[in-house]
């Protein structure tokens, strides 16, 4: 299990940090010292889309960007649309009114609210413990208006009665409506919900 999650998390970095993942890039800089480029403070490597628009750079200070803060020496993706995609915090960081640990990798939709995130290790997301490691296996979901969508349970939990049990990789994810209510999860024990006998299978 574990060569598998390291597996996953090398697939999930090098579709950050090999150029052509999120581009195609035309056109990189090194910069010699920070510089602030198309408004963003950025250091060292710069990618740039065919458009011209910078695609891909490491922060150089604190810096909100699309309206989100982000720490300094963050990795952020843009889209040529000058939309921010993904980024990687260099530290622990509210985004969206969501904490993240350092080394989460989280994914924008373009409206600019949170779509999806890797988290680096096992992390409470709204009252819940989401299985971390960074696997594709283990993405955490948001709804529209930032409420969790899925997740991978770390461990089992009852969520407004209903005893749902912790998700491995292989395993269906926990689910939420738009309005914090479970929708979906595999029950921990058998248990009784409206005359109906569920169990765990």
């Amino acid at each position: 299990m574990k060569t598998l999650r390291a597996l996953l998390m090398t697939v999930a970095l090098l579709a950050i940090f090999l150029p052509g993942c999120a581009g195609p890039y035309v056109k990189t800089v090194k910069l010699d010292r920070p510089e602030e480029i198309q408004g963003i403070p950025c250091q060292g490597k710069v990618y740039f889309h065919k458009n011209g628009a910078v695609g891909r750079c490491r922060l150089s200070r604190d810096f909100t960007i699309c309206g989100q803060f982000l720490p300094a020496k963050t990795l952020v993706i843009m889209t040529p649309e000058r939309k921010l995609y993904f980024c990687y915090l260099s530290r622990e960081a509210v985004v969206c009114s969501q904490p993240f640990p350092a080394g989460a990798i989280i994914y924008f939709k373009p409206e600019g609210y949170l779509n999806w995130c890797l988290l680096p290790h096992d992390w409470m997301v709204q009252g819940h413990l989401c299985k971390g490691h960074g696997s594709w296996g283990s993405q955490t979901v948001f709804h529209p208006n930032g409420t969790l969508k899925f997740t991978y349970l770390a461990r089992s939990e009852e969520i407004q009665g209903v005893p749902c049990a912790a998700n491995s990789i292989f395993s269906s994810a926990t689910t939420f409506h738009d309005n914090g209510k479970v929708a979906s999860c595999k029950l921990a024990r058998e248990i009784s919900i409206e005359g109906q006998v569920g169990t765990c299978q």
